[in-house]
């Protein structure tokens, strides 16, 4: 079973940070530390998202994508959604 695979099933198929249900074809694995900023790709640095938001996102630091989710009232807007 992928890594993917495994997020997706512990999450419900929901994305982490837009919690909209998120079809397998849409799915992408979001590193809460970006790899280029020296993060794993492992279960614990990395969460199942939508592939729109994950482009959104790019490699922008934790403490960013954190702050997204906060102005935004616990979920970031999926651009799919609007």
């Amino acid at each position: 079973m992928s890594l993917l695979d495994v997020l997706a099933l512990q999450q419900g198929n929901k994305c982490f940070l837009c919690g909209n249900k998120v079809s397998k074809t849409k799915q992408s694995v979001e590193h809460l530390v970006s790899r280029s900023r020296g993060g794993k790709s492992d279960r614990n640095n990395c969460v199942m998202v939508c592939k729109k938001v994950n482009s959104m996102l790019g490699d922008i630091s934790i403490a960013e994508k954190m702050r997204l989710v906060i102005e935004n009232n616990g979920k970031v807007q999926c651009p799919d959604k609007k």
